[in-house]
């Protein structure tokens, strides 16, 4: 058993509201500044700050691989009643020194039997605490209480000289769920990462806030862990995103289509300098021949003592003229 939990030089303790009709509670975390044994408990108030009790309250750990636990169950928390619970947890011979990340998860239910959940997060710093080298926000989300994703964002920055590959578990309340709640990452040294989770509630009743947290965990010579909390709220409907056109954008357009259409009538009308156009040279027309004219099927040819009269006829004009 750890004696530093006899009498604890430091604590960390961090207060999570989780907020229902008429019930309203409260977990205080409490964790040795630094763990030297494989044994060691966690402990945990909670106060139910409301005007009726809270059933079936049970409390879970989530923690990293190589530690042990056993879920506690509390019973009733009655309004204004602080309730203290002890979670003994061992490491095995796997954990290396560092600092690892874990998640406090609190079940309970109203007097309708209707269940609600939340998560808190707390460090343990095992045997020897590695500096914290990962920074991390999570973007607040809107989620329809009528059901569909909505990405969850998350932003990681790297703040080692090396380029790391981080191991990123989303942690939510029963009430929220994602099909990606573990994803691998690589980030540069000095670097920042996006990375999206879809989201979607199941049963979250519109008005609800959530905490998620992610952690983020990664191993050299030893473990390096830290986490990011953000805000899940649930409303009636999720507006469709619009993407937004700078107001300047339409008068730019224009701009530069009034500047091709004079650009185009100026070189399509002024002639190159040096160089005069090509004169188009037009064929000559064709005389068209007239087709001959066949006789008239009415006339009838001529007989051979008709064309010997007309034979004579000239023979005669012509001696006329010569004389």
């Amino acid at each position: 058993m750890n004696k530093q939990l006899a009498i604890p030089a430091i604590l960390l303790l961090l207060a999570i509201p989780v907020q229902a009709s008429y019930i309203s509670m409260t977990m205080t975390l409490m964790v040795p500044q630094i763990v030297s044994e494989n044994e060691f408990n966690i402990n945990v108030t909670v106060v139910n700050s409301g005007d009726e009790p809270a059933h079936d309250v049970s409390l879970d750990l989530s923690l990293p691989d190589g530690f042990k636990h056993e879920r506690v169950y509390l019973g009733v928390s009655h309004p204004n009643m602080e309730n203290v619970v002890s979670f003994k947890v061992t490491a095995d011979e796997t954990v290396l020194p560092g600092t690892y990340p874990a998640i406090v998860k609190l079940h309970y239910a109203d007097a309708n039997s209707y269940p609600f959940s939340n998560v808190g997060p707390i460090f343990i710093r095992y045997k020897q605490p590695t500096a914290i080298k990962l920074r991390a926000t999570i973007d607040a989300v809107n989620l329809s209480a009528a059901g569909g994703e909505s990405p969850l964002t998350m932003k990681i920055t790297n703040l080692d000289e090396k380029a790391r590959q981080i191991k990123v578990k989303l942690h939510l309340p029963d009430e929220l769920r994602t099909p990606e709640a573990e994803q691998t990452v690589t980030v540069g040294a000095k670097a920042i990462r996006s990375m999206t989770f879809p989201l979607e509630t199941l049963g979250a009743l519109a008005g609800s806030r959530y905490s998620v947290i992610a952690t983020m965990e990664y191993e050299d010579d030893m473990h390096y862990g830290s986490y990011a909390q953000g805000m899940a709220s649930i409303v009636d409907s999720v507006a469709p995103q619009e993407t937004s056109l700078p107001s300047w954008l339409p008068m730019a357009a224009l701009a530069v289509l009034v500047l091709a259409f004079v650009g185009y009538q100026f070189i399509g009308t002024k002639p190159k300098r040096g160089k005069v156009p090509d004169r188009v040279m037009t064929p000559p027309a064709e005389k068209k021949s007239e087709p001959a004219q066949s006789p008239s099927v009415d006339e009838e040819p001529d007989t051979d003592q008709q064309a010997m009269e007309r034979a004579s006829a000239k023979k005669k004009e012509k001696k006329t003229k010569g004389a």
